[in-house]
């Protein structure tokens, strides 16, 4: 035995006591720096997450780990579903949870994208949990769970997203420089418009269908930790307009339709305070995901990444294109560099 399975066996004995040789699985990581193992013993298993840097925390928030603890706790309680952790080891940075198996959306939406009706279907419990997360999960949510910063601002929409895209993806992917004098002018303003929604939820901030696993009770959530407080329309427009599965625009409306029947009147007003927000909060989860790729592809050398490039660029240029966009022709040219710059 390696000595990191040695002190893997420690772990999970100590916290799962039983009898019978446990099996080890290293599982694949996608975009984080964390490393998680299933383990097996029989016909149980259970995971755990091995993440040492995630010991440090920001004066007045929490760690990575202890946010996944701690929000994973808080989800749990609302009868929302998500891994419930067994065992933290805050000192060596690793957590124990329950395994919700490895069905993602992602692979079961792909094995259906050739039928419609079937897609919808598929999508509409997802719905429902992320309705049943924006109805539940801000009564007794503390910010100081939060392990980054506690809300979506103004600033955050503009550093964290739009700068993020403009610099690691337009710059540093494509090799563009972003030099009109009116686009910082205008990402002033689309920031301030996505923070000032007239709702404010708990956001998982990655609401995709590589984070929603498939069990027998329904979809559940992962990699939660970096929740924090925003508008509702960012997790709906993560899981919509969601680059790894590329949906048809006829089916994203179905959705759209469907999730505003389901909150109109709870969180949303009427149907153009939804529709003014969802745009300029896609807008932006659009440019952070593009900008993700960059990063994760130049920065993190996971080249893979590169092949979901072509569904992000054509978001942006679905979204810049409406109406709402005409305000904005500093970041349409922008944006229109990088299709003619981006291979199909």
């Amino acid at each position: 035995m390696s000595p990191i399975n040695s002190e893997l066996n420690k772990f999970v004995q100590e916290h799962w006591p039983g009898a019978g040789e446990m099996d080890f699985e290293a599982l694949a990581v996608d975009g984080s720096d964390r490393r998680f193992w299933r383990v097996r013993r029989g016909e149980e298993s259970r995971i755990i997450i091995d993440h040492p840097d995630g010991r440090r925390a920001a004066s007045g928030l929490s760690s990575e780990n202890d946010a996944y603890h701690f929000i994973a706790r808080h989800l749990d309680a609302r009868g929302l579903p998500v891994p419930r952790v067994l065992a933290h080891d805050r000192r060596n940075g690793r957590l124990l949870v329950t395994d919700l198996g490895d069905r993602l959306l992602m692979a079961a939406a792909r094995e259906r994208s050739d039928d419609p009706e079937a897609l919808i279907e598929l999508y509409l419990p997802v719905i429902q949990l992320l309705v049943d997360l924006q109805l539940r999960a801000k009564d007794g949510f503390d910010p100081t769970w939060c392990h980054d910063t506690t809300r979506f601002t103004a600033a955050f929409f503009r550093e964290r997203e739009a700068d993020y895209f403009v610099e690691a993806f337009g710059w540093n992917y494509l090799g563009l420089n972003a030099d009109n004098p009116r686009l910082p002018t205008e990402l002033d303003r689309l920031a301030v418009v996505a923070a000032g929604g007239p709702a404010e939820c708990l956001v998982h901030r990655d609401f995709q269908s590589r984070n929603i696993l498939l069990t027998e009770s329904g979809p559940a959530m992962v990699d939660f930790q970096s929740a924090r407080l925003g508008p509702p329309a960012y997790d709906l427009a993560a899981v919509v307009l969601d680059p790894y599965v590329d949906l048809d625009w006829e089916i994203r409306d179905v959705l759209l339709e469907i999730y505003f029947d389901l909150t109109h009147g709870p969180i949303w007003p009427d149907e153009a305070a939804f529709r003014e927000s969802f745009w300029v909060v896609a807008l932006h989860r659009t440019m952070q995901t593009l900008g993700a790729f960059g990063f994760l592809t130049r920065v993190k050398g996971r080249a893979h990444f590169a092949e979901n490039v072509p569904a992000g660029v054509g978001n942006l240029v679905w979204l810049l294109g409406r109406p709402e966009g005409d305000d904005s022709p500093a970041l349409r040219e922008l944006v229109g560099r990088i299709q003619e710059a981006t291979p199909a």
